[in-house]
């Protein structure tokens, strides 16, 4: 149960026990078009973006990997299976609102 847990022990968490990777977007190159595929109010909100996409497959960027409801909102406009990436919760933030301005 991960009730009364920050966000930073919550991703502690799921990279102890899921073995989930966690990046720094300040570290990467994203890609407008994949951050653009979901609607920037959705990815705000649930702090979730679609940041890469790699042989078709794409690289979802979460702040909560327990946000389940944001994975199945993100999964109607990207259509298929992802797999999960951590990040800071202002990055994602930070990302999107950057990426609105260009």
């Amino acid at each position: 149960n991960y009730t009364g847990m920050s966000l930073d022990q919550i991703q502690e968490f799921a990279r102890e026990h899921f073995g989930l990777p966690r990046i720094d977007l300040e570290d990467v190159v994203l890609n407008p078009d994949v951050v653009k595929s979901v609607p920037s109010e959705i990815e705000i909100e649930h702090k979730v973006m679609p940041a890469f996409r790699i042989l078709g497959h794409t690289l979802l960027a979460v702040s909560n990997p327990f946000d389940f409801k944001a994975m199945e909102l993100v999964k109607e406009y990207i259509g298929k299976e992802f797999s999960i990436i951590l990040v800071p919760e202002i990055q994602v933030i930070q990302a999107v609102s950057s990426l609105q301005q260009n």
